[in-house]
């Protein structure tokens, strides 16, 4: 089960509907204005509207407990040792070196950063070793339970008061959201004066998550997606040799609606296709290898004002 929510972070709450002020109990937070329960279960409060959220219904508790539920024994043991034997058919080439700028930027800021993790159910690549720095306060969200997740709130409605937040993480998360852009002004709002802003957003990618996969962004997208933040970095996260790869398995999985199908091509493809992925290290500098890329990377600082899209235009054609 996942740590609790640090104390430290409890006074930062609010409530999502109205964003005033919690009244706490062993087991809940009620809102002192609107009324609003938000239970806690296993010491991790539950932070969804039910009259805004997607994931707010009458069964999602029982939903959210089954989608954080993990097999167990010797069948768990044995899935894991296949999948590790299973090649990737993606890289990450920016995570880890951009965790390390995350890390340093936030300790500019602060002697203990407090980070909030818009979707940390599942633990994004290159960022282990940024969770395990002491030195850093992680609020960890999602929608369900997770290993990690300390707060359960849906992004399009962030429990935090504003000017709360050093950090804001976000990997691979935007695109199963309904409205990427009030998600992005969630993190802005709850940001502090300066406050940092990571995120990885695909480009070239086949629906990965069902019903809940919306939205895909180029980098100009990307970069006017965080039109109210400054620009510190935006650039290839996996490249065209990820993107063909990708668009290589989901064209044999089309031949078929069969789920043995879907799991046979997804167990198997990797094996013959993943070295195209090496390719992404030749395309990564280049602009062409970024219009076809199939991830991209934002990495900025909460700004004032918002860049115009005259000024994200300009951008791209003075750099092609």
């Amino acid at each position: 089960m996942s740590q609790p929510l640090p104390a430290s972070t409890y006074e930062l709450l609010c409530c999502p509907v109205d964003r005033s002020e919690l009244h706490r109990s062993d087991s809940s937070f009620v809102c002192g204005e609107c009324g609003c329960s938000f239970e806690v279960q296993h010491g991790i409060p539950i932070f969804l509207d039910p009259t805004q959220s997607l994931f707010a219904r009458p069964n999602d508790s029982e939903w959210m407990q089954s989608s954080s539920s993990s097999d167990s024994g010797s069948a768990a043991r044995v899935k894991q040792f296949l999948r590790s034997w299973k090649p990737a058919l993606g890289l990450n080439l920016a995570a880890a070196k951009n965790y390390q700028k995350v890390a340093a930027m936030a300790l500019q800021k602060s002697q203990n950063p407090i980070v909030l993790v818009v979707g940390g159910a599942e633990v994004g690549k290159g960022f282990n070793a940024f969770l395990s720095d002491p030195r850093f306060i992680f609020i960890e969200s999602d929608i369900y339970f997770g290993r990690r997740v300390n707060l359960i709130a849906d992004g399009h409605q962030l429990p935090l008061r504003d000017s709360s937040v050093d950090a804001v993480i976000c990997q691979a998360v935007l695109h199963h959201v309904v409205d990427p852009f009030k998600c992005v002004e969630e993190m802005w709002r709850v940001l502090r004066h300066d406050g940092i802003v990571y995120a990885e957003i695909p480009f070239m990618q086949q629906v990965h998550g069902g019903a809940y996969d919306f939205t895909r962004f180029s980098a100009g997208g990307c970069r006017r997606l965080f039109r109210k933040f400054r620009e510190e970095s935006l650039g290839m996260v996996a490249g065209p040799g990820t993107a063909l790869a990708w668009s290589l398995e989901y064209f044999i999985r089309s031949f078929s609606d069969s789920s043995s199908w879907r799991s046979a091509t997804h167990r198997l493809v990797p094996f013959f296709l993943f070295w195209l992925k090496y390719f992404d290290y030749l395309f990564q500098h280049l602009r062409s290898g970024q219009d076809a890329a199939s991830c991209s990377f934002f990495l900025g600082r909460k700004a004032d004002g918002a860049i115009s899209d005259v000024e994200i235009v300009a951008k791209y054609s003075s750099a092609a």
